[in-house]
């Protein structure tokens, strides 16, 4: 089923809205082309979608800026979670030097 057929409005306006060069996690490594599919029709290429299965410590640990975007039918596992309060923690540091906070 491509683009046309699905409804695609949360996970549309999820890459749309991203920020540039986001990690986009994807709830299923065997759908991963429809994320990919999306992102190519509205100009997107810089995201890097990756399913949930990939989304680790491991990736995002040697990272110094990265932004992520957990599409909206995903259920982050243990490991997810610890990878996403990583980059939340990375967020809120970079907001405390801006002078955000």
């Amino acid at each position: 089923m491509g683009v046309a057929e699905r409804q695609t409005g949360f996970t549309t306006d999820q890459i749309i809205h991203a920020p540039k060069n986001a990690i986009y996690v994807w709830p299923v490594a065997s759908s991963i082309n429809y994320p990919k599919e999306i992102a190519r029709k509205h100009g997107r290429d810089d995201l890097e979608i990756i399913s949930e299965g990939q989304f680790r410590m491991s990736l995002v640990a040697s990272r110094r800026d990265v932004d992520c975007v957990i599409d909206h039918a995903t259920r982050l596992s243990r490991d997810g979670l610890m990878a996403l309060d990583y980059i939340a923690d990375r967020v809120l540091a970079r907001m405390k030097m801006e002078g955000n906070q």
